[in-house]
């Protein structure tokens, strides 16, 4: 297996202060992903746990293993490049690392770079379409704010 990433970019009608915030606030990203939780402190170097819940209030399972991704915050630059590093890609189910950029366009638009990094080209594709759906959901809830 070779390590493998997924590389998306959008567009945000939103400031880059938005933005920043709705990736980097654990209450904001419960409001445009319901079904995650996200503990952190939000700074270099702590510890960071995201949790997908179903809707009986448990955690959620994929091929048998709990959607947990347990990270080191490894970059946080404000408004500038956030990301983690997930210590054990078995039981952050494939992914080693993600990246998220953001470049302002101008005063009220934003440019979004996210790279996912997997341990292979077979998770990297199972990983497409839900990432996708989140960064569009991202994105929703923020052109909805403005």
């Amino acid at each position: 297996m070779s390590e493998t990433q997924n590389n998306y970019n959008l567009v945000i009608n939103a400031p880059i202060d938005q933005v920043w915030f709705a990736l980097t606030t654990s209450d904001d990203i419960s409001k445009y992903m319901k079904a995650m939780k996200v503990e952190s402190d939000w700074q270099k170097g702590s510890a960071i746990k995201y949790s997908c819940y179903g809707d009986d209030g448990n955690i959620m399972n994929w091929e048998g293993v709990p959607v947990i991704w347990k990270g080191i915050i490894e970059v946080f630059e404000k408004n500038i490049e956030f990301t983690c590093v997930y210590q054990n890609p078995d039981t952050a189910l494939g992914i080693t690392k993600e990246t998220y950029q953001l470049e302002k366009i101008d005063q009220n638009t934003t440019k979004l770079s996210f790279n996912q990094f997997t341990i292979s080209k077979e998770v990297a594709a199972r990983y497409q379409h839900g990432t996708s759906n989140s960064l569009n959901m991202l994105k929703d809830y923020l052109e909805q704010q403005n």
